[in-house]
Formats: C-alpha cells, structure tokens, sequence
C-alpha cells in the first residue's frame, strides 16, 4: 500500500556558491553553507545536515561540474521520527534539487543508487 506523503523543495539557483535552505516548519533551524567546502557533521543533528548528503553525492558524482549555490526551502507532509524514512526523502530531494538546478544530464536509475549511497554519508 502506498503512503501518500511528499517533501518538496522550492529553489533558486545563485552564483554566490551559497546554500541558503529553510523549512516552512519553524521547528527546523534555517541553515546556510558555501557549495564548495562543506562538510557533513556526524556531531549536529541539524536537519539540513541530510541535505548535504544529498548534494555530497552529486559533488562526487561529478567532480568536474562546478555546483551553483542555491536558496531553498523545504515542505513536506512526511512525518518525522515515525520509520517513514523522512531523512531519506530529504537525501533524494537535495540530489533532486541539486541535478535540476545545475541542469546535470542523469538517468533515474543512477540517480535512485547514487542517492542510495548518499544516505551512507
């Protein structure tokens, strides 16, 4: 049985290589980090923090493509901390997101197993 829940992202890409993401729910923190030298912090459990991962794996992917920056902001009906794997959704979202931003030419099968690998970040 499908479960009828979403995250969608809203998005303008930028030139300043600056990640600015925020959340329609004021629960979650708005972020912001340069494209080019992010790190994943396995200390903050910031939610932007699966985003990264997200965007991690396209960097990696295509490390000749130089990424834009991006303002973004996050809605979604996925409930947290109830097993439905809302950082996943985030995961997909961002490489989704980061793709269609920077205009990357890539296979849904490919990006469906590279975002199963960000979710290893």
């Amino acid at each position: 049985m499908a479960i009828d829940h979403d995250i969608v992202s809203v998005f303008a890409i930028n030139d300043n290589n600056e990640v600015q993401i925020s959340n329609t729910d004021e629960v979650f923190k708005t972020g912001s980090f340069n494209m080019e030298n992010f790190s994943i912090s396995y200390e903050k459990s910031d939610w932007y923090e699966y985003f990264k991962c997200g965007i991690q794996g396209i960097r990696d992917k295509f490390p000749d493509i130089k990424l834009k920056g991006m303002k973004v902001l996050i809605d979604g009906t996925i409930p947290r901390s109830a097993g439905l794997s809302s950082s996943s959704a985030l995961v997909v979202c961002a490489a989704l997101t980061t793709v269609i931003g920077n205009r990357i030419n890539i296979s849904k099968t490919d990006l469906a197993e590279l975002c199963a690998e960000c979710e290893k970040y």
